[in-house]
């Protein structure tokens, strides 16, 4: 962390001195002499850019080890990015092997330890789902987990990727989230009881409450890549009166779009996650999965919570966005601007 600090410091000549320093014990200097071998051309990249920053202010961006159909310029987090660090600087993509100034890397692949990869680019990674973070490969991380890991992770919830605030760019493959939606009360018109479940994994969890609703008189339709096809998620849901909004993860901060397009359509999320400590989902607004689980009349259960009132409560209170929204954006402007300083 002292090496990382210094380099963000831009004290270089003290950061060089430290890894001209370096006293590691035999197993030591097996494990870390790739590392502090990267850390060596990184530092040598560092000082170069800010020796060429009046001349060359492009930021340089790759990305890498992310899943087969992966399109930058319509993905959630490009647009996030683009719309902070590209109001202040050009960006440009290129690939990982061209000595891109910051390489965003994901864990669906492992072209990371190939010469695919740059070892002189400030390497990110990239995690949406409940994967620890580990530093020996990445210099910092951005995350569904809420641990900011000394400064190094940014924690970053998919659904905040796909807030209309970030939403610059016209070729996205998703619906954005209105952030005043979701901040505010939600009018439900009266639906027929019926329950949507849209998944490509199929869990346990999302077994059992399938079978129990179906065995208590519920009607429950099932799409996603194993069942039926969702051409319109919006269009769907606004079918029915609730949809099974399940995580895969049952992790603190691991909270995804789900509950959040389906409160959007004026469809009550039955909801099964951790929830999150610094920006929660209200819980009035959702029925929560254990509720439905334990209850011997879930029919009876979901009507009265569809029909007992004209509308759900707001998902997100805009205190807690606003607040995140403010952490989030200083943090990834701290890391960059301080790694390569805007001319």
């Amino acid at each position: 962390m002292e090496f990382e600090f210094l380099v963000r410091k831009g004290f270089y000549d003290q950061a060089r001195e430290k890894l001209e320093h370096l006293t590691l014990c035999k197993d030591e200097l097996k494990l870390y002499h790739t590392y502090w071998k990267r850390q060596s051309e990184r530092l040598n990249h560092l000082e170069y850019r800010l020796m060429m920053r009046d001349k060359a202010n492009i930021l340089r961006i790759a990305f890498l080890d992310f899943w087969p159909s992966f399109n930058p310029l319509s993905s959630e987090f490009f647009n996030f990015f683009l719309s902070i660090i590209g109001q202040l600087r050009p960006i440009q993509i290129c690939k990982a092997s061209e000595h891109p100034d910051i390489l965003f890397a994901s864990c669906f692949g492992n072209e990371i330890n190939t010469t695919n990869a740059s070892n002189s680019a400030t390497r990110i990674l990239m995690l949406g789902e409940n994967v620890l973070p580990c530093y020996t490969q990445y210099d910092y991380s951005i995350s569904m987990n809420e641990d900011h890991y000394s400064g190094r992770n940014i924690y970053l919830p998919l659904w905040m990727q796909r807030l209309d605030l970030f939403t610059r760019n016209s070729r996205l493959d998703y619906v954005p989230i209105s952030s005043q939606c979701i901040c505010s009360a939600k009018y439900l018109d009266p639906r027929p009881l019926s329950v949507a479940c849209i998944a490509n994994n199929w869990t346990p969890e999302r077994a059992n409450i399938v079978s129990h609703l179906i065995r208590n008189g519920v009607s429950v339709d099932l799409y996603g890549s194993s069942f039926k096809p969702v051409p319109d998620k919006k269009a769907l849901l606004l079918e029915y009166s609730h949809s099974l909004c399940l995580e895969n993860s049952y992790h603190p901060g691991y909270v995804t779009e789900k509950a959040f397009d389906s409160f959007m359509a004026g469809c009550i999320p039955i909801y099964y996650g951790a929830n999150s400590t610094i920006c929660p989902i209200n819980l009035e607004s959702v029925v929560d999965y254990d509720e439905v689980m334990n209850n011997d009349c879930p029919q009876s259960f979901l009507y009265l919570r569809r029909h007992q009132s004209t509308q759900m409560s707001a998902l997100l209170s805009l205190n807690h966005l606003n607040s995140l929204v403010s952490t989030v954006t200083k943090q990834l402007l701290e890391i960059v601007s301080s790694l390569y300083p805007f001319s």
